[in-house]
């Protein structure tokens, strides 16, 4: 497949139409499966099937053919977002099949399909498992995630909307992973209208429930994308079918990360994939050359005193070559460009130190002229981070701004591809995801100091290679 100027090198796209939500993220007798939310008549019509990108090591990736297509009653408007585990050495894959009658209303439908080889996968004969919505919810009833409990008991959370338009999490259990039994609601907060997306684990000792909540109003630096995707960390009773846990805090501080979904790898990391867009978004300039959207980089999560670290995965380093360092250097008022960090697919990590200045950062995908930027700016006199795309180029526009704990150090770790930026700020205390798609040649990397001088106490540059056939 021929490379248009935004496709991605080493962050997942499709090869033709309309990516979103990770489905079915998995590690399957060798293989590491990552499905997503594929439409591949877009923008012509609406018919979501599953789409298939596989990897034997979670750094080069192959695209498959779709998994699952929108062909029987139970699904025909939609095989919706779901999830996948190995069970009795099969690959079990939930969905929610979406069915809309002549008047345009919904009906949701959870569903299973299953696999001898992650493949090819046959629809269970007497779906749906659970039909429809029980009493208490809506028909927004969706996004099936899985697990196998210690006991052997199969646990699934189901993104819901209450009667009363709220957003909540429906909890279920089977002895089978065939028949579902309701326990309860496990969620009392009032956080918007519709909880999409949600997924439910253990790390280091608690409980993380990650959701999308439809609804939330912008609070100042918070909530300010159309919807919403974060976690409460605390602890699930089962029995009780409740989750006491503390507040809401987003995953990503950006502009485009939503629909995480996470899976243990073998080695018992916890990995997230998330889709890089949000809903509504579609008229990216890559519609020109047929698809839209990708998906960030594996995460792995960590937990620190109550809040998700989250790191980029460690095999990422696999794709990097043509290493170069930068000595101790100190910029006075003003900026300066640095040649030998320039590219467009590459890593970045780069410490920063006050000395004075009051706003200090990174001009990121510049143009000769510096006049078409994206900026990474720290304010030392709040402590805040921003990432700034208002003058990024074609599409985007806005900033996202991050409270942090000091600014006096700042340690930036900065994945570029062809058409995003991705930011790991103090290892992880703080991630910015944003698309960006210069107009003209965005290549350019420097960094600059008003108020004062900043120093870079050290800097390394990688270019990232392909990762991705098609």
């Amino acid at each position: 497949m021929s490379r248009d100027r935004y496709r991605q090198k080493f962050h997942l796209s499709p090869p033709y139409g309309f990516m979103n939500d990770p489905n079915g993220v998995s590690y399957y007798k060798g293989i590491y499966h990552v499905f997503y939310q594929w439409n591949t008549n877009f923008p012509k019509e609406k018919r979501i099937h599953w789409g298939h990108f596989y990897s034997d090591d979670m750094v080069n990736w192959k695209h498959g053919k779709p998994v699952l297509a929108p062909v029987d009653w139970y699904d025909k408007n939609g095989c919706y977002s779901g999830s996948a585990l190995e069970y009795n050495e099969k690959l079990y894959a939930y969905y929610t099949g979406n069915v809309k009658n002549e008047n345009n209303i919904r009906s949701s439908y959870q569903c299973l399909a299953v696999s001898n080889d992650g493949f090819s996968f046959e629809k269970y004969e007497r779906n749906p498992l659970i039909n429809g919505n029980p009493k208490g919810y809506t028909s927004h009833f969706r996004d099936p995630k899985v697990w196998l409990g210690k006991d052997g008991i199969g646990y699934m959370v189901i993104g819901a909307q209450r009667e009363d338009n709220t957003g909540t999490v429906a909890l279920y259990s089977s002895e089978n992973m065939i028949e579902w039994k309701y326990i309860g609601d496990i969620s009392r907060k009032k956080l918007g209208f519709m909880w999409e997306c949600p997924d439910l684990f253990k790390l280091e000792g608690s409980d993380v429930l990650i959701f999308c909540p439809q609804g939330l109003e912008s609070e100042g630096d918070l909530y300010n994308n159309i919807y919403q995707c974060g976690y409460m960390v605390g602890s699930l009773d089962i029995d009780k079918a409740e989750f006491i846990s503390g507040e809401f805090i987003e995953l990503d501080r950006g502009f485009e990360f939503y629909a995480p979904q996470t899976m243990l790898n073998p080695d018992r990391r916890r990995i997230l994939y998330a889709w890089m867009g949000m809903p509504e978004e579609e008229n990216q300039p890559s519609i020109k050359d047929n698809w839209v959207h990708c998906m960030a980089m594996p995460r792995e999560l960590y937990i620190s005193n109550g809040k998700l670290i989250q790191r980029p995965f460690r095999e990422i380093e696999k794709l990097k070559e043509n290493s170069v360092e930068l000595g101790l250097m100190e910029i006075k008022e003003g900026h300066v460009k640095i040649p030998e960090f320039s590219g467009e697919s590459t890593n970045i990590k780069v410490m920063l130190k006050n000395k004075g200045a009051k706003e200090f950062g990174i001009y990121l995908k510049a143009s000769s002229d510096f006049e078409e930027k994206t900026i990474l700016k720290v304010n030392a006199q709040t402590n805040k981070i921003e990432l700034d795309r208002n003058n990024s180029g074609l599409w985007g526009r806005g900033v996202r701004r991050a409270q942090l704990k000091s600014t006096d150090l700042v340690e930036l770790d900065i994945y570029l591809d062809q058409s995003s930026v991705e930011v790991f700020v103090n290892g992880g205390e703080e991630t910015f995801t944003a698309r960006v798609f210069p107009s003209r040649e965005g290549r350019l990397f420097g960094v600059f100091s008003k108020g004062g001088s900043v120093e870079i106490v050290k800097a390394e540059k990688s270019d990232m290679r392909e990762a991705v056939e098609f």
